[in-house]
């Protein structure tokens, strides 16, 4: 889907969400998220992670410039307030930036 999105745009940036072309089946644990015109979106149809780690808030880092993404993900997996999230660039490294379950 991202290298598509590079090919055919020519960048990573987007201004509209459906741009992605990104479908989740089943029921998804994890709210998703990315950069639309500098503003990080919640990719709409997704899991919405349950408060009270405020999992509605898009995790840190997400962002898209004409050559690198960084997308993310968000869940409180415990029902505590601290969130699981994960972040994911266009080099494909996976990130656990605050561990939920660490305790």
């Amino acid at each position: 889907m991202f290298a598509r999105m590079l090919e055919q745009n020519g960048s990573y940036v987007i201004a509209n969400i459906t741009t992605l072309e990104y479908v989740v089946s089943g029921t998804p644990r994890y709210s998703y998220w990315y950069d639309v015109s500098g503003i990080p979106t919640a990719v709409p149809g997704v899991g919405m992670a349950a408060v009270p780690c405020n999992a509605n808030a898009t995790p840190a880092l997400v962002a898209a410039a004409a050559a690198s993404f960084t997308a993310g993900a968000r869940v409180n997996i415990d029902a505590d307030s601290t969130c699981d999230d994960w972040v994911i660039n266009d080099i494909r490294v996976l990130t656990n930036t605050v561990d939920d379950i660490a305790g």
